[in-house]
């Protein structure tokens, strides 16, 4: 009688939780946004739309990345955006030549480094995040890793979800790119 009574409370337990996540995700879905189409045309968006075009600063720390980094910067060089600031966090390997030759020659690209250890306090990515933002001039920051490649237009559409829905801040969630079977069952674990 007893394992009964306490198989009984685990299940009731375990259905509760389950339903609190039920209900946790459905409030979510009501609160997605879907980016406008790509090809939409950039400001204004709207008839009579006098808002003033956002200047768009991206922003990407890097710390020995040369082997990852490549995809990231050349699709970065295909976007849409006021300036794009790497800064490249004292790199032991041959990361800052790699900006370097691929967006040298972008008016719209500023390469900024980084030596020695954070100041007492900070870590090192979020010290060069904020190095990163201390140096844009844009009114919209986005972030992104050395290990990100983004979709063409993809800035353009984080942009205008972020306007459009009257947003302070837009948090894509990512397609993950994995080499297998358990890649694909790890990774959105991990999210």
């Amino acid at each position: 009688m007893r394992r009964r009574g306490m198989a009984l409370a685990v299940t009731a337990a375990g259905s509760a939780l389950a339903a609190a996540g039920l209900a946790n995700t459905l409030r979510n879905l009501g609160r997605l946004r879907s980016p406008e189409p790509a090809d939409a045309p950039w400001w204004p968006r709207f008839p009579g739309d006098s808002r003033p075009q956002h200047r768009v600063s991206v922003l990407v720390p890097m710390r020995d990345e040369e082997l990852r980094a490549r995809d990231c910067l050349e699709a970065l060089g295909r976007q849409r955006m006021d300036e794009v600031i790497v800064l490249d966090d004292d790199s032991s390997d041959g990361t800052r030549d790699l900006a370097q030759d691929i967006l040298g020659h972008d008016p719209r690209f500023t390469l900024l480094t980084e030596q020695g250890d954070p100041p007492p306090g900070w870590l090192g990515k979020p010290r060069a995040c904020q190095v990163l933002a201390d140096a844009a001039d844009g009114d919209v920051l986005v972030f992104v890793d050395a290990d990100v490649v983004l979709a063409p237009g993809a800035i353009v559409r984080a942009v205008r979800m972020l306007d459009r829905h009257d947003l302070a801040i837009v948090c894509p969630y990512p397609r993950q790119r994995t080499a297998g079977p358990l890649g694909r069952l790890v990774q959105p674990l991990l999210q």
